[in-house]
């Protein structure tokens, strides 16, 4: 059973000899008597074997009290984690008695960070297009390849709608305010890829004065660590806004991984 993840987006490539140890102490509600412990390593970066699934890298724990440690040890050839990818460990556990070496990985995507209000859209497996209106505000996307995988939308504005508060603000071009933030929410375990272009996006609110807007993503699916970063951009007039679809930058591909994926429009004058 899945404990906790560790969700991470270097904004440089990392290069180590050595595999991570880690130390988690446990709450005390928590037994660990007759448990073992392991850590799961998940990746959606494509120079690595197995990408786009779960495996099983260190363990079992060293268990003393409520603390399991693992020792990573020498890696060769070194492991470099490149930017723009996602690299996730997960701890978890599963009863002594089962196997003492067990070759089962987690089978569930890490549960939302942040929670968005309703009403939610549902991307079915083979869409490649979503349509939502919250608060007067509606968000069309038509992305470049249809998804292989039900990715739930939602909409939110940051005001007290979205809980707990996200943080960072989008903040990616100064002078530009978010006016509205999208979750997207992958289930499965699986990572899907919905082509190399950004999706085209049309936005529509009749409250808003500005003449530029742009996409924004937060490269850390909400672990905090890392930014918010503009990959397309467009105009708005008379209450609509369009953001033509565009390449991602350094050749990538527009990817959601299991777990959620937070986006944001921002325009350079919101209304009072």
């Amino acid at each position: 059973m899945p404990i906790g993840y560790v969700d991470f987006q270097p904004s440089t490539a990392l290069t180590f000899s050595t595999f991570p140890s880690f130390s988690v102490t446990l709450p005390a509600s928590d037994s660990t008597s007759g448990e073992s412990f392991y850590i799961a390593f998940y990746t959606n970066d494509p120079s690595f074997s197995g990408n786009g699934s779960w495996s099983t890298v260190l363990g079992p724990a060293s268990v003393s009290g409520q603390t399991v440690s693992f020792t990573g040890g020498a890696v060769s050839p070194a492991i470099t984690l490149n930017s723009g990818y996602q690299y996730v460990f997960c701890l978890y556990e599963v009863a002594s008695s089962t196997s003492s070496s067990p070759s089962a990985s987690p089978s569930t995507a890490p549960t939302p960070e942040y929670a968005f209000p309703t009403p939610t859209a549902t991307m079915a497996s083979g869409a490649d297009s979503f349509s939502l209106t919250y608060n007067g505000i509606t968000v069309a996307a038509t992305f470049g390849a249809a998804t292989t995988t039900t990715l739930d939308v939602n909409l939110g504005q940051n005001n007290d709608d979205v809980t707990p508060t996200i943080s960072p603000a989008d903040n990616a071009t100064a002078d530009y305010t978010p006016v509205i933030y999208i979750s997207f929410y992958n289930g499965s375990t699986s990572t899907v890829t919905l082509g190399s272009d950004s999706p085209a996006v049309t936005l529509t609110d009749a409250s808003l004065g500005a003449t530029a807007c742009e996409l924004d993503v937060y490269t850390g699916n909400g672990s905090g660590s890392d930014a918010w970063q503009r990959i397309a951009s467009g105009s708005f007039a008379s209450g609509t806004g369009t953001i033509a679809a565009a390449a991602i930058p350094d050749g990538g591909s527009v990817q959601f991984a299991p777990g959620q994926q937070l986006v944001a429009i921002a325009c350079n004058t919101a209304a009072e």
